[in-house]
């Protein structure tokens, strides 16, 4: 009788002792499963009602609102579907430097490669060609560095001051004319003989350069030909003129494009591949300094103080500089500007980077990785959506207005308490940073001060037109404007400021 005893108690024992191991075991079994299955989680998908279009539509009206109610739905890191394709977005500023940083996992060599086929028309081989040229790309780097960019800046001066001043032999009396027509042109030119010299034909190359610039995105869709034959066709006599310049003398271009034909030359590539890389310089030099150039001038123009406090420090600038330097000639090009302090300008060139851009880096995943707390496979596309960071309440103090002295006090930009140092990134980031960053502040700041040295412009008080963003341009830089502005012109016969 007692063995029995004895013998139950055990058996209790050991039960109680399996269902605690059971116990125990099964929720270590569901700890792991419970981790697994949140590696696995997929970033929510934003929701749309017709297949392959996707969101769209609603990215066409209005961008902005999709990007801050997605965030606010599902946090920082999402999926959009749109046009039969998907992407995952990021947009914390956190995540985005994680993106930025590591290269390895998020690459964009591959995107790159396909851009200079699809978009610049470089033939396949000399974009595999690319893959090992790594001195080409330290060099094309250490031409636009901060230190490397003082000489094309001393070289843009005459330029700018040139094609404003024969810009200006139209306007002896007060004329209305429309911004972007006033005010691009010039630009463009200024910048191309900065690089290339005056033997590249620039007039020639500005409305194929303008239809081309315009279908910058559907190039890379790989759309049939009969779609996309008018931007195909605009670049093809880009590539015509370009390689006519190759081909020809051409001894006053910068040592920046000398040095870059040098080195694509030894890499035996056709004069044609020669032209289309060139092609895709030019589009990085024009394609976003012109727009800036624009909205710094449009943007402010619609304030009630308009562009006086603008003139009325480059004119203070100048007046100090040729003060101090009275036996210089040259105060009518850019060494007052270059040498100048233009805290509210610079303010302004910030305030409207910030606020007229959009960019997509886009990032192909090597591996599959954790962003978030979501899994991101392998082979999967990340996009850094900038723009939400610019757009960021809790970042930026009324984000949807211009400010135009944004930047000119010592205010820190935080989030939750903790300093957000990449507060605005209208250049991107990471290895696809724009490398001509350095050279473009200091091209907008000489261009507005030599364009309202010369200019007095002001809107014409009977046109109620105001341009918007073209958001169809979005996630490529400095948004294009849809519509325009009707200005008034007039010659300046003094440097002193007026209201």
């Amino acid at each position: 009788m007692s063995s029995f005893i004895v013998s139950s108690t055990s058996t209790s024992r050991v039960n109680t002792l399996l269902v605690v191991v059971g116990f125990l075991a099964f929720a270590t079994i569901y700890k792991l499963l419970d981790k697994r299955k949140q590696f696995e989680k997929r970033p929510p998908l934003v929701k749309y009602t017709i297949p392959w279009l996707g969101s769209a539509i609603q990215l066409g009206k209005d961008p902005d609102g999709v990007f801050k109610n997605a965030t606010k739905a599902f946090g920082p890191v999402f999926r959009i579907k749109a046009a039969g394709r998907e992407f995952t977005y990021i947009t914390a500023p956190e995540i985005i430097s994680a993106v930025y940083r590591d290269s390895k996992t998020f690459e964009f060599t591959p995107i790159r490669l396909d851009m200079s086929e699809l978009i610049f028309g470089i033939s396949k081989k000399s974009c595999n060609d690319m893959k090992n040229i790594d001195h080409f790309l330290k060099y094309h780097h250490e031409g636009l560095s901060a230190k490397a960019v003082h000489g094309l800046h001393q070289r843009y001066g005459p330029f700018a001051y040139d094609c404003i001043q024969n810009m200006m032999i139209n306007f002896r009396a007060t004329t209305i004319t429309k911004l972007a027509l006033f005010i691009k042109p010039p630009a463009y030119v200024a910048a191309l003989y900065t690089f290339f010299g005056k033997t590249y034909p620039a007039l020639e190359s500005y409305e194929p350069f303008q239809i081309f610039d315009a279908g910058f995105l559907l190039l890379q869709t790989k759309l049939p030909r009969f779609i996309l034959r008018k931007y195909l066709n605009a670049r093809e006599k880009l590539t015509v003129l370009t390689e006519g310049y190759l081909t020809s003398p051409h001894e006053d271009c910068s040592d920046f494009v000398r040095e870059m034909e040098g080195l694509v030359r030894n890499e035996k590539w056709s004069s044609r591949d020669m032209a289309n890389f060139f092609l895709g310089d030019i589009w990085a030099f024009e394609s976003n300094a012109i727009q800036a150039v624009y909205w710094i001038i449009a943007l402010q123009l619609q304030r009630p103080e308009g562009l006086y406090k603008i003139i009325e420090e480059i004119d203070t600038a100048r007046d100090s500089w040729i003060k101090n330097n009275s036996n210089v000639e040259d105060e009518t090009h850019c060494q007052w500007i270059l040498e100048g302090s233009f805290p509210f300008l610079t303010s302004v060139i910030q305030e409207s980077l910030r606020f007229c851009s959009s960019v997509f880096s886009i990032r192909l995943v090597t591996r599959e990785v954790t962003l978030g707390g979501y899994r991101i496979r392998k082979g999967d596309y990340v996009m850094c959506h900038t723009r939400s960071v610019h757009m960021d309440n809790d970042i930026h103090k009324n984000p949807t207005e211009f400010i135009p002295e944004r930047y000119m006090g010592s205010e820190t930009f935080t989030k939750n308490g903790r300093i957000v140092p990449n507060h605005s990134m209208p250049f991107g980031g990471g290895v696809s940073m724009c490398e001509g960053r350095h050279f473009v502040m200091g091209e907008l700041k000489i261009f507005i001060a030599l364009l309202l040295s010369a200019a007095h412009i002001e809107l014409d008080p009977l046109s109620s037109e105001r341009p918007q963003f073209q958001w169809a341009r979005m996630g490529t830089g400095l948004m294009p404007p849809e519509g325009d502005l009707f200005i008034r012109v007039t010659r300046r016969t003094s440097t002193s400021s007026s209201r």
